[in-house]
């Protein structure tokens, strides 16, 4: 079993584009995940996210920056595997439980009136404030 780990970021010595990443998770069976490293970039997650979910087969993502793990988290993750965690563990649970993901169904899909109160409510129960 093997797990990629896709980083995008400038100073990132591996970065794999869009394409690659999904040509990889595709060709490769022993694939099973990604570490999804995408820096602060969102549309670049679901895009990622969304296509990795649509191979037809069981692909983990797990998110790893801890920037925009709420992001990430309501677009669509199967855990977490961010270093955050060693100084925060109880709040990277907290946070995993509070968010009903995925919840979102695409990028930039608006969520309804009682879909952005259960949001709200899932902030309030892990004590976060959004930015």
């Amino acid at each position: 079993m093997s797990i990629v780990d896709c980083r995008l970021s400038i100073v990132d010595n591996v970065v794999y584009s869009h394409e690659l990443l999904i040509q990889l998770a595709r060709e490769i069976d022993s694939v099973a995940g990604v570490k999804m490293a995408q820096a602060n970039d969102a549309l670049r997650y679901d895009r990622d996210y969304l296509a990795l979910q649509s191979l037809g087969r069981p692909m983990i993502a797990l998110p790893s920056v801890a920037s925009s793990l709420f992001h990430n988290l309501t677009t669509g993750a199967e855990g977490i595997l961010t270093g955050l965690a060693t100084f925060a563990p109880h709040e990277m649970v907290a946070l995993w439980r509070a968010i009903p993901t995925p919840y979102v169904l695409g990028p930039q899909v608006r969520v309804t009136e009682p879909e952005r109160r259960q949001l709200q409510a899932a902030l309030e129960a892990a004590k976060l404030n959004p930015l």
